[in-house]
This record gives structure tokens, C-alpha cells and sequence, in this order.
């Protein structure tokens, strides 16, 4: 029986909290999906079994995982977004709002950007960023458009890719989003970018690759932002106050 495990950790010390999650998901296409959560309040395991549609499930879920109010999210290969709700342990399907052959098989990006869930993705040069929106009396879920942006017009002058490169190497897409501000980081195959939304979509280059090294586009293996955060624990396992988070 082919299984993909995956964890993920459910905590945001940046809201204040001292509580934390850890989600192992058991994902089958032959079975409903497994969801073991540990509690750090209680320090107890729990396991809840639940159904998804077999066209989702044959499917692979993506890394990384996004932890968003209370919601955990993953990219499925199915071109679908996965909402494992963690408060009523339940999981929702949304459809991506480009498919397979409009972005060319390149999945995108997802994350959090002030105080929002977000997702972007490129078709025919045009980059495009979405936020998830929750219909108004209703547990169903859609996708507001909040940017258009042509790419080729953003990078013109900026050596993107080797001219020698395979043509699968060509390309730019988004790679991650700023949690803190409304700045979005583009890649290629040599360079990734940080394009500033508030500023006129202002562009600055944060690193280029040298040397005969390029990164290949592939959902699998997405970039994401890294903040470090120094948080105690006790000895028992548990996340001190929040008076004693330290953003770094």
C-alpha cells in the first residue's frame, strides 16, 4: 500500500501563545486519511480518521506545511489546497485557482502575508497573488485577487537564466511570501528577487547563484522565509509566557 507521512508543527508565537500542536498525517489514496494531533495543554495523542475524496487522495501532498489561524495548509499535487481545520479536526478541498496547463505544471507558492493567507502563481508572464476568502455565511471558501503584475515588464534588464541553460531551466515564478510586510520573493534559475508591492512593485535582487549551479522550478521543494524566534521551554516540554517570546 503506497502511504506519505507528514508532520508539521501548529504553533504562532508571534500571536502571543505558549500552546502548540504537532500534526501527523497519515495520507493514503487506498483509505481515509489518518490525523494524529498532540495537545501540549493536555500532553495527550489523538487520532481522528477522515474522509476525503478518492480524486484528492491519490494525489501527493506538498511541503512545506502553512499554519494560519488555527488552519493547517498544504499544496496537493492534485492542484488542489488542503485545509486540515484543527479546532473541529475536519479537512476542506479547494481548487487552485490556475490549473495544471495554464502555469505549466509549476505549482506556486502559498503563505501568510499580513494577516492573511495567500497564494501566487505565473502564467503567460503575468504573476498573479490571491488570498483565501471565507464566503460570508458559509464554510465554503474562495479566491480574491489582489495583484497582477506582468513579469516580463518587472525583471526587463535583469539576467534571469543562462542562455545556455535547458529550456527547462527558463523560467521565474514566485517562491515566498514576507509575513511582515507586502513583499513577495521571486526566483529563477540564477537569482531570487524581492518585490516590494506597496512601493510601485519594487524590485531588489537578494541573491544570485554564480558558477555553473541553477536551480530547477519544482513544487516538492519550496523556498519559504525564515524568522528566528527565541522561545523557553520548561522542563516539562511546555512554551513559557509570552512576555518572554523574543522576535530575533
Amino acid at each position: 500500500m503506497q502511504t506519505f507521512v507528514c508532520g508539521a508543527l501548529a504553533f504562532d508565537p508571534s500571536r502571543g501563545s505558549t500552546r502548540y500542536k504537532v500534526v501527523r498525517v497519515d495520507w493514503s489514496p487506498y483509505r481515509d486519511v489518518l490525523v494524529d494531533i498532540y495537545y501540549s495543554f493536555g500532553r495527550i495523542w489523538a487520532r481522528r480518521e477522515l474522509k476525503v475524496d478518492q480524486c484528492v487522495r491519490k494525489g501527493l501532498l506538498l511541503n512545506p506545511a502553512v499554519y494560519f489561524d488555527g488552519d493547517l495548509f498544504r499544496l496537493s499535487d492534485t492542484w488542489n489546497l488542503i485545509r486540515f481545520d484543527l479546532k473541529s479536526v475536519s479537512i476542506s478541498v479547494t481548487g487552485l485557482p490556475l490549473s495544471y496547463r495554464e502555469c505549466d505544471g509549476l505549482m506556486g507558492c502559498m503563505g501568510v502575508q499580513m494577516d492573511r493567507f495567500m497564494y501566487a502563481n505565473e502564467s503567460c508572464n503575468v504573476l498573479y497573488l490571491w488570498s483565501l476568502e471565507k464566503i460570508v455565511n458559509s464554510d465554503v471558501w474562495s479566491w480574491d485577487l489582489k495583484h497582477k503584475i506582468n513579469i516580463y515588464d518587472l525583471t526587463s534588464g535583469i539576467l534571469l537564466n543562462k542562455a545556455v541553460a535547458p529550456d527547462g531551466c527558463h523560467w521565474i515564478g514566485p517562491v515566498a511570501f514576507d509575513p511582515h510586510s507586502n513583499v513577495i520573493y521571486m526566483g529563477s534559475s540564477l537569482v531570487i528577487l524581492r518585490c516590494n508591492l506597496d512601493e510601485d512593485n519594487r524590485l531588489e535582487e537578494v541573491s544570485r547563484v554564480d558558477g555553473n549551479v541553477m536551480f530547477l522550478p519544482g513544487c516538492h521543494c519550496r523556498a519559504f522565509p525564515y524568522f528566528r524566534w527565541l522561545l523557553p521551554f520548561t522542563d516539562a516540554g511546555d512554551a513559557c509566557d509570552r512576555n518572554f517570546l523574543k522576535f530575533v
